[in-house]
């Protein structure tokens, strides 16, 4: 893979990936009575909608610098607009993005959110860029946060947790782990993921 490139991706990746968002452009659900609610991606629909949510969070986290949330939507954001770039540019872009995320990370990083959304980042990111390891160890940190720390978890933040728990290990070629992940993902009562997604990638698990 030349540096400066995206990993081309294959029409059952593409497919993926629209699992992966399909559902982010969706008003999270608002838990008062829990600490955390869900996470929200932005999303690259095209580059002048990428380039006008970038704008808009370098306001907000310039308002708000204490939102690392913000922060770290920003550095997604920034990854995104690197499909969009010319080649030369990609993969200063994509750093650029990754280190907005980390210092997020690093700012809270007890902040399962937080984690979420780099280990959600770090798994589209082209190999090359070398985050499948922080995607890993992220991922695990969720799994243990989960199960110690449950009430560190909004409803919505649970199901989104435990179905991205379920796409990274059908990623890696767990399917066995995959299905018990999006099946408790799937009795969580909130509608972020939507049943029809997560049962989707169930189903693809199953084949």
């Amino acid at each position: 893979m030349k540096l400066s490139t995206f990993e081309p991706m294959r029409p059952l990746a593409i497919a993926l990936l629209f699992i992966f968002f399909g559902f982010q452009t969706t008003t999270c659900l608002v838990n008062a009575e829990t600490r955390y609610q869900g996470i929200s991606l932005p999303v690259a629909i095209s580059e002048e909608q990428i380039d006008q949510k970038i704008d808009e969070l370098k306001a907000l986290a310039t308002e708000q610098p204490e939102d690392f949330i913000l922060l770290a939507y920003l550095g997604h954001a920034l990854t995104q607009k690197a499909l969009f770039v010319p080649l030369s540019q990609k993969r200063a872009l994509a750093l650029k993005g990754t280190d907005t995320i980390d210092r997020a990370v690093l700012a809270a990083p007890t902040d399962p959110r937080l984690r979420l959304i780099r280990a959600i980042n770090s798994i589209l990111l082209p190999k090359i860029l070398n985050r499948h390891p922080i995607a890993l160890r992220d991922f695990e940190l969720l799994e243990t946060q989960l199960q110690k720390s449950p009430e560190t978890f909004s409803l919505t933040l649970t199901r989104q947790t435990l179905f991205y728990l379920g796409s990274f290990a059908q990623k890696e070629g767990e399917k066995g782990v995959a299905i018990q992940f999006l099946k408790k993902a799937q009795e969580i009562p909130s509608d972020i993921p939507s049943n029809q997604i997560i049962q989707s990638l169930l189903d693809y698990c199953k084949t």
